[in-house]
């Protein structure tokens, strides 16, 4: 029986059909065992690291950038390798934490070393090269840090030159309590260059007779016992006499003034917290700094006030005289106004000489004497000292105690200076002393830390003490830090 013909025809189309899906059952196998003997070389888009990983990532780029404290590298887009830690620093340089060194400096001056600091001052960034930043790659990395340089020597401390520096020495020695000086009286004894144990003169003129007129200063006097003392090689010590000694014309020209009796004399002296008073003495004492601040001779410089002699801290009025100085308007407050704004004229006009003032109690009262002290440490610095025209064993002791407190606060951070209270060679003194009680009073500042002494100049011509006061002046020499 024969095939019908459509049905061989069919048989041939399935045939064909079979094979075809077998053909393409055998490609696939071979393509995807083609695929499978391939190497990996993480190039394949599946190896691609997931969105959260890379983020991550850049996390840790940022921090670590964080670390050159320049915020503004950190962000998308910077270079991700890693960044030395000293590069762009905003503090700019490590010699901005270089210690500060104060200078010491000497006396005279000096064309090169004008600011008293050495030329030399090689390797003060104290900082050596900083090492290349490693190449950019996968992950840079951070090149070696430089070795830290060496610090130059400091060089040799130069001579003060004519800027504000203030000396380093503290106020020392034995010098004369002396009279004041006048056209007709020198304070300098005619045989101080014969007294080989003293420093100095304290030299006082009064404040009228150096301003005879309203801005008209007259150095004459001043210049003449500077110029005696640099022939008898010491030093001199200056105060203006104020209050009773203070110029009349003053009054002239508006200030306030006060009369009252000192000594069995009537005086006038203006009112310390009168603004037209201290204008006129602000304005003399920078003429007085301009002309001496920078003059070898002159060691120390007493500040002083419109009180009653003109010199101490201390007001001793009788009760009419006193009790129209409180109508006027005395209140300790304006007192001591007055003081700190007379601190300030002294400060600005004397920066390289050494300057003190004296203390008393007011009116029974230390505030006064303790508040002007403590605004002038502040404020004034090592070159502001405490001066106690009293000095006694029993004053220091007793009397004033508070006042000797003070004396002994400044011999820590500055220093302190003293005045005899007596003499034991006049009997002239206010106070007759045995030679026991002075040299007692003397040795008494010395183990108290007090490096300067104003001894009166009797006792100072007296030969019997010329023998002790040379071991006096080699005890304070001894005692100097």
């Amino acid at each position: 029986m024969s095939t019908p013909k459509n049905v061989f025809f069919c048989n041939r189309i399935d045939l064909y059909v079979i094979i075809v899906i077998r053909n393409i059952i055998l490609l696939c196998l071979f393509l995807f065992g083609l695929a499978a003997c391939q190497p990996s070389d993480g190039s394949s888009s599946d190896a691609e690291t997931p969105s959260a990983d890379r983020e991550q990532t850049e996390v840790v780029a940022g921090d670590d950038e964080s670390l050159s404290n320049s915020p503004s590298e950190s962000s998308a887009g910077a270079d991700t390798s890693t960044t030395d830690s000293t590069q762009d620093n905003p503090i700019e340089d490590q010699s901005d934490f270089t210690d500060i060194q104060i200078p010491n400096p000497g006396n005279g001056d000096s064309d090169s070393n004008s600011d008293g600091i050495g030329d030399d001052t090689g390797g003060t960034d104290g900082t050596g090269d900083t090492g290349d930043t490693g190449d950019t790659g996968d992950t840079g990395d951070t090149g070696d840090t430089g070795d830290t340089g060496d610090t130059g020597d400091t060089g040799d401390t130069g001579d003060t030159g004519d800027g504000n520096q203030i000396t380093a020495e503290i106020a020392n020695g034995l010098y004369c309590s002396c009279g004041p000086t006048t056209d007709t009286a020198s304070a300098i004894p005619n045989d101080a260059e014969d007294m080989q144990f003293l420093d100095g003169v304290l030299v006082r003129i009064h404040w009228w007779e150096m301003a005879p007129e309203p801005g008209v200063y007259d150095w004459h006097l001043l210049d003449n016992q500077i110029e005696i003392a640099e022939a008898a090689g010491i030093k001199i010590s200056f105060a203006i006499i104020n209050g009773g000694e203070a110029p009349a014309w003053l009054a002239d020209v508006g200030a306030e003034t006060l009369d009252y009796n000192f000594r069995g004399a009537l005086r006038t002296m203006p009112l310390p917290w009168d603004p037209v008073y201290l204008t006129y003495l602000s304005d003399f004492i920078s003429a007085l700094g301009a002309r001496y601040d920078d003059n070898d001779t002159l060691h120390l410089v007493h500040m002083t006030n419109a009180t009653t002699n003109g010199f101490e801290m201390q007001y001793f009025f009788d009760d009419e005289a006193e009790a129209e100085f409180f109508l006027r308007g005395y209140t300790e407050e304006r007192l001591i106004n007055s003081w700190t704004s007379i601190l300030d004229a002294y400060h600005n006009a004397f920066p390289n000489t050494l300057i003190d003032v004296e203390v008393h109690p007011v009116f029974g009262s230390n505030v006064v004497a303790q508040q002007v002290v403590a605004y002038g440490h502040e404020n004034l610095g090592e070159h502001f000292g405490v001066f106690a025209a009293w000095w006694s064993i029993d004053n220091a002791e007793n009397s004033y105690a508070e006042m000797y407190q003070l004396l002994l606060t400044a011999t820590e951070v500055s220093f302190a200076t003293v005045q005899i209270v007596g003499s034991a060679t006049s009997d002239k003194a206010n106070q007759v002393l045995t030679p026991e009680e002075l040299f007692d009073m003397l040795d008494y500042a010395v183990d108290s830390g007090i490096n300067y002494m104003e001894v009166w100049n009797e006792d100072l011509e007296n030969e019997d003490f010329t023998e002790d006061l040379s071991t006096l002046q080699d005890s304070i020499l001894q005692a100097i830090p």
